[in-house]
């Protein structure tokens, strides 16, 4: 018996889901096409008589005008929908059927050609074919998965969420912050758990991985390419701190190098609007190709500008500015460069190569506005400004003597 419902409403629930599956395998449709449970689980706790009852327990008047007098018939007798399966079997044998369906070839299409379908189905559809797959498939075993961790955050008290990768996908993962493993950036382990589907607020719906263990087996390839290439590098001096330079004060013109979608100029030219002698100039590049990379800032390095910005505010994608290339054209770039690239958990070798590194592009205007306050000077323009102060006291006193000497003082 489903948890939460009497004797009555669970014979009427698995009446309902045992039609239900029964007209999908005839439609050569998923179950969630015809009706998807939290519906059905709403008609067997409410009982509705009547239309207009059916209607207030989710039920449109399209699936109404389908469904509604075979729904009602059913509530009235459960008993009479007899089942030779349980509606769980019957859905694996929907499925088994969807996947050898013209449906099942890499996308979802509508059963007819003037058929439309609405997008709370599409999303609920996608969703009971990844759950219903994996379920099916593995027999609500916990899958064992491999990867290197990519990023570790925490949105709630007791959970913790990471992304896994390889070098060809990723998948975000959860776990209870009560598991043993420290859970640390460029570790290759072997998570255990299962895959969940969810639909979040407004309609969009993500998958991640639940995993109930965690067993640390390494260090990730990743991460050692990684070290490889920092350790490279780091000999040929590009990390050395006499190579990072002072930004120029009150610069006039700034170049923005980053995907030609990310945000991050058009929300740094909104920031910065109140400096009206500030040009902020955008030079679109596909940053994930390291050629065309290496070749913008080449490119950009030989214009006249005071400064560079390499960008990037989404968080994936940035294998690219660990390369030596790339790494290189920013460490040999003529003109000082900063560079703003994920979050604060990111950091790339790009960001040791710069002249400044933003903890985040939302924070790269802040290093900007920064630049241009008057109030704000370097030590080196300090003790520059008491030598000239000294030079021109020291000016005048040798004038008087001058004079006083010559009588005229």
């Amino acid at each position: 018996m489903r948890e939460g419902l009497t004797e009555e409403q669970d014979l009427i629930y698995q009446a309902l889901r045992s039609w239900r599956n029964k007209e999908a395998k005839f439609q050569r449709v998923t179950p969630a096409r015809i009706l998807v449970n939290n519906t059905l689980l709403q008609i067997a706790q409410k009982i509705p008589k009547t239309a207009k009852n059916l209607l207030q327990c989710g039920v449109s008047q399209r699936k109404f005008d389908l469904y509604g007098e075979r729904i009602i018939e059913i509530i009235k007798n459960p008993e009479t929908q007899t089942e030779i399966n349980s509606p769980v079997d019957e859905e694996k044998n929907v499925f088994q059927s969807f996947a050898a369906s013209p449906h099942a070839t890499g996308y979802i299409e509508s059963e007819t050609e003037s058929e439309t379908l609405s997008v709370t189905i599409l999303n609920n559809e996608i969703v009971e074919v990844i759950r219903r797959s994996f379920k099916d498939q593995f027999h609500q075993k916990l899958l064992r998965i491999e990867g290197e961790i990519a990023d570790v955050r925490n949105y709630s008290e007791n959970r913790i969420f990471f992304d896994l990768k390889d070098e060809d996908g990723m998948i975000v993962c959860r776990c209870q912050d009560s598991i043993k493993t420290t859970l640390v950036v460029g570790q290759r382990v072997v998570c255990s758990g299962s895959v969940l589907t969810s639909m979040e607020h407004g309609g969009r719906w993500s998958v991640l991985f639940d995993a109930r263990e965690i067993q640390i087996v390494g260090q990730g390839k990743l991460s050692k390419d990684r070290e490889a290439v920092y350790q490279q590098l780091a000999q040929q001096g590009l990390f050395d701190d006499y190579r990072q330079r002072d930004l120029p004060r009150f610069p006039r013109r700034i170049v923005v190098v980053s995907a030609p979608n990310d945000p991050i100029y058009h929300d740094l030219k909104r920031k910065l609007a109140p400096i009206s002698s500030l040009k902020l100039d955008h030079f679109p590049v596909d940053v994930v190709v390291e050629k065309k990379l290496v070749h913008a800032l080449r490119l950009i390095d030989q214009k006249r500008a005071d400064l560079i910005v390499l960008a990037q505010s989404q968080k994936f994608d940035l294998e690219n500015f660990d390369r030596p290339d790339v790494v290189e054209a920013v460490a040999d770039c003529r003109l000082p460069i900063i560079t703003a690239i994920g979050d604060q958990s990111d950091h790339t070798l790009c960001d040791l190569a710069a002249d400044f590194s933003s903890p985040s592009p939302d924070k790269l205007d802040h290093k900007i506005r920064e630049l241009w306050r008057p109030d704000r000077v370097s030590p080196t323009s300090a003790f520059s400004y008491v030598v000239l102060i000294f030079a021109l006291l020291f000016f005048i006193v040798m004038c008087g003597l001058v004079l006083n000497k010559m009588g005229l003082f």
